[in-house]
């Protein structure tokens, strides 16, 4: 993948929930990475999201993490009470 495009980990990990946060916990990836967990609150669990980001920290952009925080956020669910 590129840098900065998130990629959803939900389909990746197991449905069970320890399961699940030891998966993420012991998650080791070659190159730097951004993980970003929304959590729902209630019953509707966390959303998991992660993307690649350059291996120079001096090229790593604040803007581009923006934008992805913000293509995230759009994607999110709504519930309304």
């Amino acid at each position: 993948m590129a840098n900065y495009t998130e990629i959803n980990l939900d389909s990746f990990l197991p449905e069970d929930a320890m399961q699940r946060y030891c998966y993420i916990k012991d998650l080791q990836i070659q190159f730097p990475v951004t993980l970003y967990r929304y959590y729902h609150g209630n019953y509707l669990g966390t959303l998991n999201y992660i993307w690649k980001v350059p291996i120079n920290p001096e090229k790593r952009s604040e803007t581009a993490q923006a934008r992805v925080l913000a293509t995230i956020q759009e994607k999110l669910p709504q519930y309304f009470t």
